[in-house]
């Protein structure tokens, strides 16, 4: 009996190890993060960038409030996932919220990371800001956000849900284990003779 709760601890052991390994592998990972010296500026103007977390190698293109939109800057190719650039807002910009897409395509054409997004206000001449409640400068850019994507399911994937149940099983075998070893170890009672 000892050795059967032996090997069902090292099932548990084992499982806790399965389910750990799965956990931080399904786990949030950070996307790119881009920073800006300012986020409210006058058209023509330009921003400072520092971006982070890129994992990809290709060139950075940031694309004005749409994922087709103009071009405003190739900040080139991440270093250590990080880079650094300007970028000028088109001076013909009226005042308003406005999105900056910095984006990543690979050889292909398709997108290689998903894009990293900055809100930055234009102001008026006079550096007043937009009309509160005013509608935004492009209604449009909400829907122009929406991007391509794959419903196909990786290996690894599928590796990582079996590895989840594998680990869920051998938890409650071990369990099962332990209990009826539990029941199998009582002290019989001993009959009283007459």
């Amino acid at each position: 009996m000892r050795s059967l709760r032996k090997l069902a601890g090292a099932g548990l052991a084992a499982a806790a190890v399965g389910v750990v390994t799965a956990a931080t592998a399904w786990a949030c990972v950070s996307g790119p993060a881009v920073l800006m010296n300012n986020s409210t500026i006058k058209a023509g103007d330009t921003i400072q960038i520092k971006a982070t977390n890129f994992t990809k190698p290709e060139n950075v293109i940031v694309r004005f409030n749409a994922l087709d939109g103009a071009v405003l800057a190739d900040l080139g190719a991440p270093k250590n996932g990080a880079l650094e650039g300007n970028v000028t807002i088109p001076a013909t910009t009226k005042p308003g919220s406005y999105v900056l897409l910095f984006t990543q395509t690979s050889a292909d054409g398709k997108p290689s990371q998903v894009p990293a997004r900055s809100l930055i206000q234009v102001t008026g001449d006079s550096g007043t800001q937009p009309v509160l409640g005013a509608t935004p400068a492009s209604s449009a850019r909400i829907d122009s956000l929406v991007t391509a994507h794959s419903d196909s399911v990786s290996g690894g994937t599928l590796a990582l849900v079996a590895m989840g149940v594998g680990g869920i099983a051998l938890f409650l075998a071990g369990i099962a284990t332990l209990m009826t070893s539990r029941r199998s170890n009582a002290p019989v009672a001993a009959k009283a003779r007459s």
